[in-house]
Parts: structure tokens; sequence; C-alpha cells
């Protein structure tokens, strides 16, 4: 094992107090009567140190193989996998010259060596999970094909947990109708507001009050590593409820983190469409394209999809999407620093693009936007539902959007959040953003005095 690194096959330790997330225990639980499980979301989720924690608390027996992107190569990948299983029990792979002396990359070299795998861990007396920790820096398609190979034919005494930032190029699909497959996905590992809570009074000492916590969590949609470095900063400061109030994508130890966990492993292709699209609220392929103003947005968005980079489906029928809003906040930072002169122009396509679609409400708010930056006035007529709302005494209430006004009619109707958004096909992290502006712009702080200050104004 000499030219092998051998503490890829360590399993994490954790030499630190954790939140405990028995849901997430029980969910993991779940895969260990299925053939797998997979661990996928964005960076900062926490995937690595959940199952790491799990396997230690609950004493499982495991193969843990720790993946590079050198490992896309067939016969170094097959080398470590050998020896990761062996480390489960010495004579599964006995017959095996290892480290391989050769390449291996012809279909029956590789099935034949699989075969002999198997078959040594069907006759091991040892009940395993293999965990396979960064699957999405494998490349290679043969190397997927291992894993196909050995979900189908391993013996019931091995499981699979694959831990990875993006879906591998694996069909799942008979597998989740057989109920072979396990998913924990990034609306799975966000904190809730308990573990958030929990998180800053138990583990950080800092005593937050449930308004800060509550907006801590619609800031960051309970991401993490966010949380953690919103943590650093509080630590550090005399007034946690100015710093909470604060945390935008603007947070110096946030940027760094973007910078070199995200930004850096991206082509310039997806750098710039990632800073253009950065200015919409929420967008569709057909969208992306018209501010790219060439095809490729289309390529760009699958494969945002495919990668899971921060993006948020709104619809059952993934036809519509938005960023996280700490990383949207923080694209739109950088692209004003980068690129101020397409600021304007981003703004005008997209209001275009709104126009032309009949959804006049959104053309008018990207033009308001765009030419404050001309410094021109629109060119669309105010839908009269946007006018700004005069008050008896003379104040002047922030018009809603129409969406706005939905969500204000149905917390009116005493529905929750949960009730909204499965009406309005959204997530319910968009309901409450929507339900705070709407807040906001009457003035108020609860539903009932929202809808008793909407009729006093009319709009209801």
């Amino acid at each position: 094992m000499s030219d092998l690194v051998a503490t890829k096959l360590y399993i994490p330790r954790i030499d630190r107090e954790l939140v405990e997330r028995p849901r997430l225990f029980t969910a993991l639980e779940t895969g260990s009567t299925t053939k797998l499980t997979l661990v996928c979301a964005p960076v900062g989720y926490g995937k690595t140190t959940l199952v790491g924690d799990w396997l230690a608390k609950r004493h499982i027996p495991a193969a843990w193989l720790t993946l590079e992107s050198s490992d896309s190569q067939v016969s170094r990948f097959l080398n470590y996998l050998i020896y990761a299983l062996r480390q489960i029990d010495p004579a599964i792979g006995i017959a095996i010259p290892a480290p391989l002396a050769n390449e291996v990359d012809t279909p029956d070299e590789i099935e034949d060596l699989l075969s002999t795998l198997v078959n040594d861990i069907a006759a091991s007396s040892q009940r395993f999970t293999l965990v396979l920790d960064n699957y999405h820096l494998i490349s290679k398609m043969q190397i997927h094909g291992v894993l196909e190979f050995l979900l189908g034919h391993m013996p019931p005494s091995m499981k699979v947990i694959l831990i990875s930032r993006a879906d591998p190029p694996v069909p799942f699909g008979r597998m989740r109708v057989l109920g072979q497959l396990t998913e924990l996905r990034a609306a799975d590992l966000r904190f809730t507001v308990e573990e958030i809570r929990a998180f800053f009074f138990d583990l950080m000492g800092c005593d937050l009050s449930s308004e800060e916590i509550a907006d801590l969590e619609i800031r960051t949609e309970g991401w993490i590593a966010g949380l953690q470095l919103v943590a650093l900063t509080l630590q550090r400061c005399q007034d946690s409820h100015e710093q909470v109030v604060s945390i935008t994508g603007s947070h110096r130890h946030l940027i760094d983190y973007l910078v070199d966990e995200v930004m850096s492993r991206q082509t310039e292709q997806m750098r710039s469409f990632l800073l253009c699209t950065s200015i919409l609220k929420y967008f569709n392929s057909s969208l992306c394209c018209a501010l790219m103003v060439n095809p490729s947005g289309r390529e760009m968005l699958r494969t945002l999809e495919k990668d899971g980079l921060f993006l948020v489906s709104l619809d059952d029928e993934c036809r519509w999407y938005r960023y996280h809003h700490l990383f949207a906040d923080f694209l739109r930072r950088r692209l004003v620093e980068t690129r101020p002169e397409m600021v304007a122009k981003l703004y005008q396509r997209a209001s275009n693009w709104f126009e032309s679609h009949g959804m006049l409400d959104e053309a008018n708010d990207y033009a308001s936007v765009g030419n404050e930056d001309l410094g021109s006035q629109s060119s669309f007529k105010v839908n009269p539902a946007e006018q700004p709302i005069q008050q008896n005494d003379d104040e002047i209430v922030e018009p809603l959007s129409e969406r706005e006004i939905q969500v204000l009619r149905m917390l009116s109707a005493r529905l929750t959040y949960k009730e909204i958004a499965y009406e309005l096909c959204l997530s319910i992290n968009t309901i409450k953003w929507h339900a705070k502006n709407v807040y906001g712009k009457l003035g108020v702080d609860r539903k009932g005095e929202a809808a008793a200050r909407a009729r006093e104004l009319s709009i209801l």
C-alpha cells in the first residue's frame, strides 16, 4: 500500500460537540434497510460530519473512502476500494494482486475483478457499510459502472452510503421504485429553528432572542456553514442584534468561503452565468437565455441543477428556480464590483422578458430597478395594484406586488405558511420571505395586524 494514502480510509473523527440531530439519525437508520443511501447537498451542509457522527455513535462497522479527483483513474479507484474493504475483512479481495500492477480498463477485466470482490464479501461474516465520500469528484463513467455493478450484485450484508455535492450519473429510478434508495438532500440537512437555537445557545454560548433565531433561519436557510461563519462574528461583537440584521452576502468570512469553495471551482463561463442571473428573484431556462443573450443559458442551468449548486427548485416540475438567499446576495455584490456596466442592461433584459410573457408586475419591478442605474423613467405602465397607497395621514405605504397580495389574502384567511406554500407551489421559506416583506411595507408585526391594516388601505 506504499503508493496509497492511508488517511483516505479513515473515518473522520469528530473532536467537537455537535447539535443532536435524531431526525437525521432516524433517516440514516432507515437507510440501513435499503441498498443505498445518497447524502447529496452543496458544500457546507454537514454531510460528512453527519455520516461520521452517526457511524461512531451507533458503532456501525464501515469501510470509508474519501475520494479525490485523481481517483477517477479506474485502477487507482479499485486499489483504494479493495483496501477499504479489507479494513472490514482482510480476506476480501485476497486473490486480487493489490496494488494492481496494470491498468484495469476493459469491461471484462473490471467485471471479473468485481465478481471476485462480491463473492468474497458474500463469504464474509461481517455486516458493514461502504461509505464513498466526495463522490462528486469522480468523472469517469467506468467508475460509475463499478458502482452500478456493486449495487446490483452486493449481498444483503453490505450497504452503501454516497456523500456527494451532485447527483451521480447513475440510474437510480429502479431503486427508488423498489424502495432500495434512501435520500438525504439539502432540505433535510439544513438546520431547523430548534437546531439553530441549540447551536448558538448550547454550543456557541450566544444568547439570541427567538426573533433573532427566526431571522437567521430565513437569512441562512439553515445552511450550516453560513451559521458557523455567523457564530464566529457574534463571538467577537457586543451587539448580536445588529450583527444578525447585517448578515448578508457581503459578510467577510462568507465571501472568503464562497470564493474558495464555490467560485474558484467553476469555469469562466459558469462564473459569468452565476453573476448575470444573480439579479433574478427566480428564473427558468428561457429567462436565463434572455439574460445571457445566447442559448447556453439553458445548458448552464442544467449543469447547475445536476451539481446542486445552491439552487432551490420552486415547483414540482423543476421549471422555476432561485438561488440560496445568501449565495444570491454574494453574487449580486460580486456583479456590481466586477461588472458594474452590465447591471442596468441585465435588469432591462429581464424586464423585457417578463413583459413579453405577459408578467407586467415583474416587468415593472425589474424596469424600475434598472432605471435607477440608467437614470431614466420606466417605459412600462404601472399596474394599479402596484400604485403607492395613500394613507389618511398622508404617509405612503410601499406598494405590494401581486404575489405579496396573494400571500396577504391567504394569511388573512388564517392559512399556515405550509398551506400557502402548497397552494402557490412555492417553498415555505419563499412564503416567509414574502410575508416579511408584506409586514415591513404595511408597518406591522403580525398576521392579524397586516389584515387589519390592509383593510384600512382598501387592499383587501
